[in-house]
């Protein structure tokens, strides 16, 4: 009973394709199946060798003025970048941990101490790690085995994907074997089919019995006819009828199953399909994959290699980073539009753009400011004028300049009635004298104003309420905001904070305070 429990067991256990065609059944894809489906290996190569691809630097940041310095001489930078101690070198190891973490779920670099200095990093196959961790699901711990020594997590850089433990992760073919498994399936179908030359299975039915001399003729001239030579043939009696068994490439529909496979695998890796296949794919949509497939990879590498090679101390000002500038360059139209806004804007300058662009630098060490710009130094108070190179500050009784205090004057220009030319302004101060040559030239003397360290406020010419300078400057704003282009004695109400103020327009842009209304 167990034989034919085992007979209908396996029958039942196959798909459709696979009785049909008699493949061999698959639980479980394996990382060498998996790697012949050419979108996982294209996806795998695309990840693993561009991060490999990448430089990796180390900073020192400064919280208190928040800037971060870049630290070029480090052993371990040495051993990232440029010679790793192994048989690999850097890059090999880089490429060959993202590989183990995709397919295999955890990559690993073995870390060679001496003392609290890294001497070398070598690469250790997932494969030939264990790892044993107790039971208690909160206080974990780990004990890493390779080739039966005990090693501590900390002897590691460890790299996993979906991990629940911090030792061992979770790979794409264990999340996604459905699809995989069936992807591969359709290789192997495709693999046998054009053995056979691209005829379908069947089998041979006749009304009569058939003897063993020519049972062996038709047999030879079947294996002659399913061969890959393209030489064999085979002529039915009469009698004998062919009835098929299986259906072509086409009628299943083989190559548009691969296709959207591969969009589905894509996916898995969070790529898009025109990246893998390299048609159509523009600008956008490469940074959009190094987005959504490369950068988390980047992230958790950053992660692991600042646990793993930065000592306790150095972990609060010290991070390892992997430079990712160049993949998420725009194209050169796109960056030089973004190069402009920069320079408009006046937060980069020349020298930097070319820094960027790697171009030599011109020394141009300045920042460009229109005449019309205004400089004002939130700290010291400060304003300066570029245009008139002058300066200002600005206190609670408004504006100075130096210890003498300037009055805007009103000036009226002069012209001379008999050559129409003019000549000069006057001002609205008391005229001390006034004379005129014999060319018509008048000239006018003023009595010396008395100097204030104020700043001119309209305010202090007019009756009506008084209130500090700074909350009539913005009473004034707020009134001229609100009835803009106002004559002299026009009348509002302007508002501020818990007060309603009725105000007169002086008709140069002052008001005369009325009232004071609490609301």
């Amino acid at each position: 009973m167990g034989l034919f429990d085992k007979i209908f067991r396996r029958d039942t256990e196959g798909t459709d394709i696979e009785v049909a065609f008699g493949l061999k059944q698959i639980s479980n894809i394996t990382r060498e199946q998996a790697l012949e489906i050419p979108a996982v290996s294209a996806a795998v190569n695309f990840i693993a060798g561009t991060i490999a691809s990448l430089p990796i630097r180390l900073y020192n940041s400064n919280d208190e003025v928040q800037t971060a310095a870049e630290i070029t001489e480090d052993n371990r930078l040495y051993l990232l970048n440029e010679e790793s101690g192994d048989t690999l070198n850097p890059t090999e190891i880089k490429r060959a941990v993202i590989r183990d973490m995709l397919l295999d779920g955890t990559g690993y670099m073995h870390i060679e101490r001496s003392g609290n200095e890294v001497l070398a990093l070598r690469y250790v196959r997932d494969s030939a790690v264990s790892v044993e961790k107790n039971s208690d699901a909160i206080y974990k711990t780990l004990r890493m085995l390779v080739d039966g020594r005990v090693y501590n997590p900390w002897d590691f850089v460890i790299l996993s994907r979906n991990s629940v433990d911090g030792g061992k992760g979770v790979s794409i073919l264990a999340e996604n074997p459905t699809l995989l498994t069936s992807s591969y399936m359709l290789l192997q179908l495709e693999k046998a089919m054009s053995r056979r030359g691209g005829n379908k299975k069947g089998f041979l039915r006749t009304e009569h019995r058939v003897d063993e001399l020519a049972m062996k003729d038709i047999r030879e001239a079947w294996r002659k006819l399913y061969s890959n030579n393209g030489d064999g043939m085979m002529i039915l009696q009469n009698g004998l009828d062919f009835k098929e068994s299986s259906s072509t490439a086409v009628e299943m529909q083989l190559n548009q199953n691969k296709v959207t496979n591969a969009e589905q695998i894509a996916m898995l890796f969070g790529l898009s399909p025109n990246v893998l296949s390299g048609r159509g794919a523009d600008d956008r949509t490469y940074i959009n994959s190094i987005r959504t497939a490369v950068l988390p990879v980047v992230s958790a590498f950053e992660m692991a290699l600042n646990r793993a090679l930065l000592l306790e101390k150095e972990k609060h000002n010290k991070y390892f980073i992997i430079d990712t500038s160049e993949l998420l360059k725009a194209d050169i139209l796109t960056r030089y539009q973004a190069y402009q806004i920069g320079l408009a804007a006046n937060f980069l300058q020349p020298d930097e753009i070319r820094f960027k662009e790697n171009l030599a630098p011109l020394g141009l060490d300045f920042i460009k400011l229109g005449l019309n710009d205004v400089l004002y130094d939130p700290k010291t108070r400060q304003i300066y004028t570029p245009n008139t190179d002058s300066h200002a500050k600005i206190d609670d009784a408004g504006l100075q300049s130096g210890d003498e205090g300037d009055i805007i004057q009103v000036r009226h220009y002069l012209q001379n009635p008999i050559t129409g030319k003019l000549m000069g302004s006057t001002s609205d101060g008391a005229i001390k004298s006034v004379t005129v040559s014999e060319d018509g030239t008048v000239t006018t003397v003023y009595k010396p104003q008395a100097k204030t360290k104020y700043a001119p406020s309209p305010q202090r010419n007019h009756s009506g309420i008084q209130v500090k300078p700074k909350t009539y400057a913005k009473l004034c704003g707020e009134f001229n905001t609100k009835y803009p282009g106002s004559r002299k004695g026009f009348q509002g109400t302007v508002f501020k904070g818990k007060y309603q103020y009725l105000a007169t327009s002086d008709g140069e842009g002052g008001v005369i305070i009325n009232r004071k209304i609490k609301l």
